[in-house]
């Protein structure tokens, strides 16, 4: 269950991508629980959220590595005097 959310949040990359996966998932985890309550909303979503972050993470420290190899460590552009 932990990759439904946390691979997309990977992919996307995005800050904005977090609440809006963890509305989904809170949606879909009591949608289809019978005897589902407000506590297991607020913590599928906090879950959710917590997954979320960790693949945004993910997928901005890749990111980083990435265009600190491409650079390779050298200043590109126009030095300030």
């Amino acid at each position: 269950m932990i990759p439904t959310v946390l691979v997309p949040a990977a992919l996307v990359g995005r800050w904005w991508f977090i609440p809006p996966v963890a509305l989904g998932w809170a949606i879909v985890v009591v949608g289809t629980n019978a005897g589902a309550s407000a506590g297991l909303f607020f913590a599928a979503a906090g879950m959710a959220a917590a997954n979320a972050a960790v693949g945004v993470v993910f997928h901005k420290a890749v990111m980083w590595v990435v265009r600190g190899l491409r650079v390779g460590g050298r200043q590109t552009g126009r030095q300030l005097p």
